[in-house]
């Protein structure tokens, strides 16, 4: 449905918005961030993807006026949760983002990181700036090399 996310958007037209900033606030949502990390993983491989994905979520809440809304283990979880799901890289392949998310319907739920993390783990600073472990149950594992803190 249009003006509901971005849906209506091709996946070059998702990235260059959101690589440009050119999102409208009121339309990205949830859905959106998940497709992103999908391409993104599709294009450059789980750890290049983290890299990048954090750099342009923490750029776009900047740029949205809400720096303080970027969340360094959130997004990293998220990355790490799709990544964990991805059918490989480099590209997509021949899977369709939409015949994927058919197929992972979980991610879509919001509230999926309180399975791996309290909310006391989540509103901690060390957990908005830098990586911070699940304390409820590991994340899927990947082998990702450990991110490194923001500056």
């Amino acid at each position: 449905m249009a003006g509901v996310g971005c849906e209506d958007l091709t996946d070059e037209e998702l990235l260059a918005a959101f690589e440009a900033c050119a999102l409208p606030k009121e339309r990205f949502h949830h859905g959106d961030h998940i497709r992103l990390a999908w391409l993104y993983t599709g294009r450059y491989g789980p750890a290049e993807a983290e890299r990048r994905f954090l750099a342009g979520i923490r750029r776009l809440a900047e740029h949205f006026g809400a720096p303080e809304t970027f969340h360094y283990t959130a997004t990293v979880a998220w990355m790490r949760l799709v990544s964990s799901r991805h059918p490989g890289f480099p590209g997509p392949g021949q899977v369709l983002y939409s015949e994927w998310i058919a197929a992972n319907q979980e991610l879509l739920k919001r509230n999926l990181l309180s399975h791996f993390y309290s909310p006391q783990a989540l509103s901690t600073s060390r957990a908005r700036y830098g990586w911070h472990e699940p304390d409820l149950q590991p994340l899927p594992d990947l082998d990702p090399p450990e991110p490194s803190v923001l500056s």
